[in-house]
């Protein structure tokens, strides 16, 4: 529980290709969460595709070892860059976030439209959850929503504010609510 009695949510970190080939990262990842008194379950490590792309077997250890610890796994801007499906494959990923140029496309581009509904049926097939970046409209929610996307962010919620402003708006959200 946290300090107002509310359960913790997730809090992401973007990770570079560097942080992660760092010799040392495992250790102050559990060093950071025994400090904060964190349980990993909370914790989700984003890393670009572009990240993946020129990942080595080092990388993928430490992807691993930080699944073990129980730690969530992101691929931030899915469709954007490098995409390589065989990364979703050989990584224990648990969400793949769709970059928002594609939710941008949403009522305006079927093409655009067309790859969003490719990442949401793949992410499912793999039995990943996915996060809609950049979500702005009704327009864009609905679709998703209809798609079965599972989480969505961007200015339709909420633009971005003080640490106290949205802690006071969480603590009025029902913990059913999916905004990030």
């Amino acid at each position: 529980m946290g300090r107002e009695g509310q359960t913790p949510g997730k809090i992401a970190v973007n990770f570079s290709v560097y942080q992660l080939e760092h010799p040392h990262i495992i250790k102050q990842i559990e060093d950071v969460l025994k400090e904060t008194l964190m349980s990993p379950k909370y914790l989700e490590v984003e890393v670009t595709e572009s990240v993946l792309a020129v990942s080595n077997q080092k990388s993928k250890e430490v992807f691993k070892q930080l699944k073990k610890m129980g730690i969530l796994l992101s691929i931030d801007d899915f469709g954007k860059e490098y995409s390589s499906l065989s990364r979703l494959k050989e990584l224990p990923v648990d969400t793949v976030k769709i970059d928002m140029s594609f939710v941008q496309d949403i009522g305006k581009n079927v093409k655009g439209e067309s790859i969003v509904k490719a990442i949401i049926s793949l992410a499912s097939d793999l039995g990943l959850e996915t996060i809609a970046e950049g979500v702005e409209t009704k327009e864009q929610l609905e679709f998703l929503t209809n798609r079965m996307c599972t989480l969505f962010q961007g200015y339709y919620f909420y633009k971005p504010m003080p640490a106290h402003e949205i802690e006071k708006i969480l603590l009025k959200e029902s913990n059913t609510t999916h905004f990030l």
